[in-house]
């Protein structure tokens, strides 16, 4: 008898931290429920598998990865297995088919895709790669590239993360239809009129588990306030941040140091809002075709998202407001993690000369 195996592709900002370590912090519980999370390739979540079939450029998982997985999987007495990568969405057909045949042919395959609407899913995207320093790009800058489907040959990194963050949720779909069969996909809308509760509940109730809402779910990813994302890009301009970024070992790692500085300091109690009526019209005519036809195929209606634009008041921060005191606690944050990360400091000495960072 085969297995019953739900691969949840992501999308990425559409709540799959909370997905993931609700699985994660409740595995024994969905273990006796007859619900796997396996642990082959995972921490929280199964990123080295999506990694591998993702073809990630930055990284290089192992190749016998997925031989592991469907043993592990095969071994379970559990029926049901839960996979999940938010990087398993940007995978190319010929990667998923790889990652198909390692699995009995007796299995059966749910393919889970969560999608949020453009304009909210771009800003909220755009801000998690900036705070990563995964782009350095203002958001403007970066939504144009991404409609546009900008290259840049001397730039391939940035280049891949245009590419991933094409908001055309079929165009990413589609892969995993011609794999599994359009009837095998799952689609959810992150919206509070179409999920049941939260996205945890849901997803749990979509896999079987009886009772689901006893299982906990928490607030993850914080997304910066415009004060952070301000003094990021302060940051970046000062700082020659290409040579820095592609160290890929730790090459974000001040502006992490940045990140967890504000988050311990409450600036991130402000949710950043920067949407203007404009750029949500034009997001929706871009993919008002795309969205019908998932809306039609998934659904059976004409539109797939249901709640309307709000008008929220666009959020801003004048770096003159940053008092010296932030600034010297900030500054001390930041030289307190360079000294516990000697690692990276290495990299920075071996790699760089002296003038490979300019001073404001």
């Amino acid at each position: 008898m085969g297995k019953k195996i739900f691969i949840h592709i992501g999308f990425k900002k559409t709540a799959s931290t909370a997905i993931q370590r609700g699985f994660f912090h409740h595995y024994s519980e969905l273990l006796e429920e007859g619900v796997l999370y396996p642990e082959t390739g995972r921490g929280f979540a199964h990123q080295e598998i999506g990694y591998l079939i993702s073809k990630d450029p930055l990284v290089k998982p192992r190749e016998s990865i997925l031989v592991n997985l469907a043993e592990e999987i095969a071994q379970s007495p559990a029926q049901t297995a839960v996979i999940s990568s938010e990087i398993f969405c940007n995978a190319p057909e010929s990667q998923i088919r790889k990652l198909k045949s390692v699995f009995s042919e007796d299995d059966e395959f749910f393919i889970v895709a969560i999608i949020r609407r453009q304009d909210l899913w771009m800003q909220s995207l755009w801000s998690q790669l900036f705070k990563n320093a995964r782009t350095t790009d203002p958001f403007e800058t970066f939504l144009a590239d991404v409609i546009e489907g900008k290259d840049y040959p001397d730039e391939p990194i940035k280049s891949f993360y245009i590419r991933i963050s094409n908001p055309d949720f079929y165009y990413w779909i589609q892969p995993w239809e011609k794999v599994f069969g359009a009837d095998h996909v799952i689609v959810r809308v992150l919206e509070k009129s179409q999920i049941k509760e939260n996205i945890l509940v849901d997803f749990l109730d979509l896999v079987g588990v009886k009772d689901p809402h006893r299982f906990d779910v928490k607030q993850m990813n914080i997304s910066p306030s415009a004060k952070t994302l301000e003094v990021l890009r302060f940051f970046y301009e000062r700082v020659k941040w290409k040579e820095l970024t592609y160290l890929r070992s730790n090459g974000y790692f001040l502006a992490n140091s940045m990140r967890e500085f504000a988050e311990a300091h409450g600036w991130n109690t402000q949710k950043h809002y920067t949407l203007t009526r404009e750029i949500h019209d034009n997001l929706a005519r871009q993919y008002e075709a795309s969205n019908a036809l998932l809306a039609q195929r998934y659904f059976g209606r004409d539109q797939l998202f249901l709640e309307p634009y709000h008008n929220y008041p666009i959020t801003s921060y004048d770096l003159a407001d940053l008092t010296a005191a932030e600034v010297l606690e900030l500054t001390g944050y930041i030289l307190h993690d360079l000294v516990q990360n000697r690692k990276f400091v290495s990299s920075v000495i071996e790699s760089h000369q002296p003038d490979d960072f300019s001073l404001p």
